[in-house]
C-alpha cells in the first residue's frame, strides 16, 4: 500500500506497478479448502479451473496457483477447534475488516460463512441422505440400551419408536424391504430393522458397508449436497446419538441448552463439524478421557453446539426425529455477527511455528475463499482497489496495466 500510495502522490509521475505472479498471500498446503460443489481439498492440490466457495458463499474460479515455497508460518487455534497455518501477512475477515495474521491475537474474533449457495450435484435423495446418517449412527451408538454395532450391515438397531418408525417407511419407500426382530439388552427392549439384498447393494454404492465405527468417515459425496440434504443426513444422526444438556450458566427459563454427541472417532468428528458450518452452525470440538468398563481412562472426542445462533440455524435446518427432539429446548436471544452472513470465531492462540510450504490462490471477483472454514483474502490492492481509486481520482487520465498472464488480465481487469 506504502508503494501505490508513493506512486500516487508523485506530482505527473508516468509509472506502472505490476505485481509479479504469486503475490497473493500464502497458507500451508495442507490446509483444507471448500471447493465449489461443497467438497473440500487440501490447498496443495487446488488447480487452475477449480471452483471455490468465497465470502460470499457462491463459487468463484481458481486463476492462478502460486507455488511460495518454504516461508515462515503461524499456528492460528480457534474456539471451535480449527487450525490454520498461515504466513504472516496473509489476511483474515474480523469485524475490523481485513486482518493480518500477524497482527491477530489470542481473543480476536474471525468470520465463517452463515450462507452457502451450493446446489447438489450427489444424485441422491433426502430420503438417501436421512438413511446414511442413520447407518453412520448405528455404528457409533454409546450409552444407549444396546451395544454398539461393530461394522455397518444391513441391520439397525433402536429402542425409539419415532426413529423406527422413520427409517422403516424410508427403506420402504426405496423398495429395501425392512424386516423385525424383537428382543432385550441388559434388560431393555429393542428392535432390530433388517433390509434386504437391494439395500446391502444401495450401502456398497453409498460407501457405507462394512464401515467400521472406528475408523468410518462421512461419504465424501455428502459434502456434495445441499442444504436440505445434509439437514437430513446430520439430523439422523443427532437423532440417534446427540444429547442435549444444561449450559454451564443455564437461563432462569432453562431454555439454554447444548446438543452434543461423544464417540473415539476424530475423523468423523472432523467431517461433522464441516458439515455444520454448512448449516450456519459453529461446534466445538475436544477430546475429554472418560473411564470406560474397564475402569481405564479413554480418549473421547466431544463435539458440542452451544451457542443460542447456532440452535436457531439448525432448528430450522435440520431433519431431526425421536425423542432429541422433544427435549430440544426454544433458542434464546440471538446475537448476529456482521449482518448475519457470517459467523464469529474467537482465536485462542497465536504461535509461530517451523517454517512450512506455502501456497496462495488467486480467485476470481472477490478474491477470498475458506481455509478451514475460515474466511481468509488474497491480494487484491494492485489489481482491483488501486485502479478504481486511481481513475475514480483522475477521471481525465489515461491508465495502463499489465497482468502475468492473459487469463488474469481477462478475468481481474476485464
Amino acid at each position: 500500500c506504502d508503494t501505490l500510495m508513493d506512486a500516487a502522490s508523485t506530482p505527473d509521475a508516468k509509472v506502472a506497478i505490476s505485481m509479479p505472479p504469486g503475490h497473493a498471500k500464502p497458507l500451508w498446503i495442507e490446509t483444507p479448502v471448500m471447493m465449489g460443489d461443497g467438497s473440500w481439498k487440501r490447498l496443495g492440490d487446488v488447480e487452475i479451473g477449480d471452483f471455490v466457495i468465497t465470502h460470499t458463499g457462491k463459487a468463484r474460479e481458481v486463476l492462478e496457483v502460486h507455488a511460495q515455497g518454504v516461508m515462515p508460518c503461524l499456528k492460528i487455534v480457534t474456539r471451535t477447534g480449527r487450525e490454520v497455518y498461515a504466513e504472516p501477512t496473509h489476511p483474515f475477515l474480523t469485524p475490523g475488516g481485513w486482518i493480518n495474521a500477524g497482527d491477530l491475537k489470542q481473543g480476536s474474533t474471525v468470520a465463517l460463512v452463515r450462507e452457502y449457495h451450493i446446489t447438489d450435484s450427489t444424485g441422491y435423495s433426502i430420503d438417501d441422505f436421512a438413511l446414511a446418517g442413520y447407518m453412520v449412527a448405528s455404528g457409533i451408538v454409546r450409552g444407549r440400551a444396546y451395544s454398539r454395532m461393530q461394522k455397518i450391515t444391513t441391520k439397525f438397531r433402536t429402542d425409539d419408536p419415532l426413529i423406527q418408525a422413520d427409517i422403516v417407511e424410508i427403506m420402504r419407500r426405496k423398495n429395501f424391504a425392512p424386516t423385525f426382530s424383537a428382543g432385550k439388552c441388559y434388560g431393555e427392549e429393542v428392535r432390530t430393522i433388517t433390509g434386504n439384498e437391494k439395500f446391502k447393494l444401495w450401502l456398497k454404492s453409498a460407501g457405507l458397508w462394512h464401515a467400521s465405527r472406528r475408523d468410518m468417515r462421512v461419504p465424501a459425496w455428502v459434502f456434495r449436497g445441499d442444504e436440505a440434504r445434509i439437514g437430513a443426513f446430520l439430523g439422523a444422526i443427532f437423532a440417534c446419538d446427540g444429547s442435549m444438556v444444561p449450559n454451564a450458566t443455564v437461563r432462569s427459563n432453562g431454555t439454554y441448552r447444548v446438543m452434543q454427541f461423544v464417540v473415539r472417532n476424530f475423523g468423523l468428528m472432523r467431517d461433522v463439524q464441516a458439515l455444520l458450518i454448512r448449516l450456519g452452525a459453529r461446534a466445538s470440538l475436544r477430546a475429554v478421557l472418560y473411564t470406560n468398563y474397564n475402569y481405564m481412562p479413554t480418549r473421547f472426542f466431544k463435539l458440542a453446539i452451544p451457542d443460542a445462533e447456532d440452535q436457531t440455524y439448525l432448528r430450522h435446518r435440520l431433519r431431526i426425529r425421536g425423542s432429541t427432539q422433544t427435549k430440544w429446548a426454544a433458542p434464546v436471544q440471538v446475537d448476529r455477527f456482521f449482518d448475519g452472513r457470517f459467523a464469529e470465531d474467537k482465536i485462542i492462540s497465536v504461535e509461530e511455528v517451523d517454517p512450512r510450504e506455502m501456497k496462495c490462490l488467486t480467485v476470481e471477483s472477490d478474491a477470498s475463499f475458506l481455509a478451514d472454514g475460515l474466511v481468509v483474502h488474497n491480494s487484491t490492492y494492485a489489481s482491483h482497489m488501486y485502479p478504481a481509486w486511481w481513475m475514480g481520482s483522475h477521471p481525465g487520465r489515461k491508465y495502463l496495466q499489465a497482468g502475468h498472464t492473459q487469463k488474469f488480465a481477462e478475468k481481474e481487469f476485464g
